[in-house]
């Protein structure tokens, strides 16, 4: 059921109550915990569905970055954790990390890709957006096209030569005749194309269907779009590089190879090595977009010292995204169209808090954990991009992250635990989960991606901005459902007995690698 006892006129003093309320719970909280705390028993369901309920609460209005909800819920969140005893590791010497967002509107009337003479796609009629890396969307891109095929991945991408232009990629697709691959399309912006264009075969009933939906091609319409990247300071704005990834309906691109001469055998097939096919041909991307303002998204840092003198300056970095996807067009106004998140992922923040909480009344472990409550992944990894970019600590110094993201709904006492083969981790984690499993049936990435085939779940976490910066990430996961992004992802419908005890487990392996002895990573010095 949804949950409408807290309506969006009255939530804000509701909220400043309830915080107020939660602000003095923890003092009972862990001295019950601290009272049976040996062996670490498991995290109280209850304490979890509490926090849950209130992050994932109709007033919380989905939570969008950036939005208002979405600060009430950072700075509940930062309460908490200040209440629990942590330190705060955040801008100034509070809790909150923020990063600048600036909000656009396209142009939707200019907005076009050109290809040479051989076609030009319009905004809504021929191309929606799927999505983008980078910053701001204003201006144009120029360059040659190209049209890659085959099997993409982080390592086959490197060797094709796509920096600097266009690429149209050949993604396989679904039985509706939908990409299945877009991850593929951020791969080859991440090696380098200017932009990625994905030729879908959706029905002209379907894709008329589409064109009424702005859900389904964001950000075209309204958008936000963080202002950073790694390489420049965060408010460089003209030194950031836009990237978008963008559908094609599948009879532009039939029309575009009949006038090219090209036919489908010239390419490579979707199980194969990739293959690039060039185009006698320049292409444009135009676009144009309004900065309607620029607001600043919270991230919620907040870091338990190690206690010995040594290790106590190495970190484990414990991360949940708190922001969710806002309301759904496509219900009416009022409690029914909130995207409430409560699986995606208050589930997960709810993990991170209680996790939190027992740490600060067991025996601290020898190294430093720093627990990140982070926002704007559902937009592209935002928060944790930002986090991982400019730490509070030294990057050299995080030896582990653990990352909780969508862990409320186990499906048969299945979670999927990835990222703990990586060579620093594996014995440390490995010996974990052998101790104490909590009843759980632990699966590992192969099992993911052979039960997800093409989805990527792994790659579409936080858990990818540590590992691109070549920091170990162990990441919990539960898997997609029917309430996937759906308003029906409510406080109801998890299963909070399986979450205390993944959280639990989380809380194992936090532990044996904040305690544990582990080689340096590659390219940072031994202390």
């Amino acid at each position: 059921m949804k949950h409408a006892h807290l309506t969006t006129v009255i939530a804000p003093a509701l909220l400043c109550w309830i915080f107020g309320s939660a602000a003095a719970e923890p003092g009972a909280a862990q001295q019950s915990t601290r009272a049976r705390n040996a062996g670490r028993p498991e995290l109280a369901p209850e304490e979890l569905r509490r926090v849950v309920a209130l992050i994932a609460d109709d007033s919380m209005a989905g939570r969008a970055t950036p939005s208002r909800e979405l600060n009430l819920a950072a700075e509940y969140l930062a309460h908490a954790f200040s209440s629990a005893g942590l330190m705060p590791l955040g801008d100034d010497g509070t809790f909150l990390q923020r990063f600048p967002v600036t909000e656009t509107t396209l142009d939707q009337r200019s907005a076009r890709v050109d290809i040479g003479s051989l076609a030009t796609w319009r905004f809504g009629t021929d191309y929606w957006h799927v999505g983008g890396m980078g910053g701001v969307p204003v201006g144009e891109l120029r360059g040659s096209v190209v049209i890659v095929s085959g099997k993409i991945t982080r390592e086959s991408v490197a060797e094709l030569n796509v920096r600097g232009k266009l690429v149209i990629y050949r993604s396989p697709l679904n039985a509706r005749g939908a990409p299945t691959d877009v991850g593929g399309g951020f791969a080859l912006g991440a090696a380098g194309a200017l932009a990625v264009l994905v030729p879908g075969n959706r029905p002209d009933t379907l894709w008329r269907r589409i064109g009424r939906d702005p859900d389904e091609h964001k950000p075209a319409t309204h958008a936000a779009w963080p202002v950073w990247t790694a390489a420049s300071a965060p408010l460089a704005v003209n030194a950031i590089r836009f990237m978008p990834v963008l559908e094609v309906w599948g009879g532009r691109f039939d029309a575009l190879l009949a006038r090219a001469g090209l036919d489908t055998s010239m390419f490579a097939a979707p199980d194969a090595a990739p293959k690039v096919v060039a185009l006698d041909a320049d292409g444009v991307f135009r676009f144009e977009r309004e900065i309607r303002r620029v607001s600043w998204a919270p991230n919620v840092v907040a870091m338990l010292p190690g206690r010995d003198p040594i290790l106590r300056h190495e970190y484990v970095i414990v991360t949940a995204h708190l922001d969710g996807l806002g309301r759904s067009p496509h219900a009416p106004p009022g409690p029914e169209n909130v995207l409430n998140g409560a699986d995606d992922n208050a589930s997960g923040v709810a993990a991170i808090l209680q996790m939190a909480k027992a740490l600060v009344a067991a025996p601290r472990p020898k190294r430093s954990v720093v627990f990140v409550a982070v926002s704007g992944e559902e937009l592209g990894l935002w928060g944790s991009d930002y986090f991982a970019a400019r730490p509070p600590v030294p990057v050299a110094s995080i030896v582990a992250n653990i990352n909780m993201d969508m862990v409320g709904r186990a499906n048969g006492d299945s979670v999927y635990v990835t990222g703990r083969n990586h060579p620093v981790v594996s014995a440390v984690v490995g010996a974990a989960l052998t101790r104490e499993r909590r009843g759980l049936h632990v699966l590992d990435e192969a099992a993911l991606n052979a039960r997800y085939p093409n989805e990527r779940f792994d790659e579409r976490s936080d858990s990818e901005n540590f590992r691109r910066r070549g920091i170990p990430s162990v990441s919990f996961f539960t898997g997609p459902h029917t309430d996937y992004h759906e308003t029906t992802d409510d406080v109801a419908t998890l299963n909070y007995d399986s979450l205390s005890r993944i959280a639990s487990l989380a809380l194992d392996v936090t532990v044996a690698l904040a305690d544990g002895t582990l080689p340096p990573r590659p390219g940072t010095p031994r202390r």
